[in-house]
């Protein structure tokens, strides 16, 4: 269940980003300030400055400034990720529901109806009520062990599939290496 919820990917790109966002800020507060007059170890060449429409002969390192300015917003959408990804559900009863029902497609019955209780909450008479079709088995159902072996497809979140896809990854990276 958390394979196919994973998105710590995406985490892990917004938080690169961060870090080349606060490093890049950071130089650029440095050049700016080792710009000014009272510093004065460099000069930005004007290609990268404006001037100020008040005063002409200052020189506005306008570059640095939104380089500056955009940390900011990179900093805010990894914090916005991240506090989204702390409220989603994975690993209730109720995520199972789609098993409950794949489970009766392949008995050939469509599921229909429960009693206003939580799935893995359901008795296997209470189960069998719904369909016949349902056997003691049907237990299984809500194990996420089950859940996550019974996709045995390539691809799938078997830990069968995810060794295989290890292999080949391993077999791609020694043929890169070669």
């Amino acid at each position: 269940m958390d394979a196919v919820s994973d998105r710590d990917f995406v985490v892990e790109f917004l938080y690169v980003s961060s870090m080349i966002m606060i490093h890049l800020s950071r130089l650029s507060e440095d050049l700016i300030l080792y710009n000014t007059k009272e510093f004065g170890f460099i000069t930005l060449s004007d290609a990268y400055c404006t001037g100020s429409s008040l005063m002409p002969q200052k020189r506005n390192p306008d570059s640095l400034e939104l380089i500056r300015s955009k940390a900011g917003r990179v900093i805010g959408r990894t914090t916005g990720l991240l506090v989204i990804l702390k409220g989603l559900p994975t690993l209730s009863p109720e995520m199972l529901a789609t098993d409950l029902a794949n489970y009766l497609v392949c008995k050939g019955v469509p599921f229909r109806q429960s009693k206003g209780v939580t799935l893995n909450h359901l008795s296997v008479e209470d189960l069998k009520s719904i369909s016949p079709m349902m056997g003691s088995d049907v237990t299984h159902i809500f194990n996420h062990q089950h859940s996550v072996e019974q996709y045995t497809s390539p691809g799938g979140t078997a830990r069968s599939c995810i060794n295989a896809q290890i292999e080949h990854l391993k077999e791609l990276l020694k043929r890169q290496k070669d």
